[in-house]
């Protein structure tokens, strides 16, 4: 089952560290949910959490 970012971003703690990972191997790094951009990863899938 994919899961889209758009759909777990609610559920997720607003102070949680995340790190968004992209396939050629590239990441960006976020203190908080509220600083990643909505637009942007909305439509992209989530692989894992944690």
């Amino acid at each position: 089952m994919a899961i889209q970012f758009k759909e777990i971003r609610q559920y997720l703690a607003r102070n949680a560290r995340l790190s968004i990972c992209f396939e050629d191997g590239y990441y960006q790094d976020y203190l908080m949910v509220s600083d990643i951009p909505a637009e942007n990863y909305k439509d992209l899938y989530v692989y894992g959490i944690g």
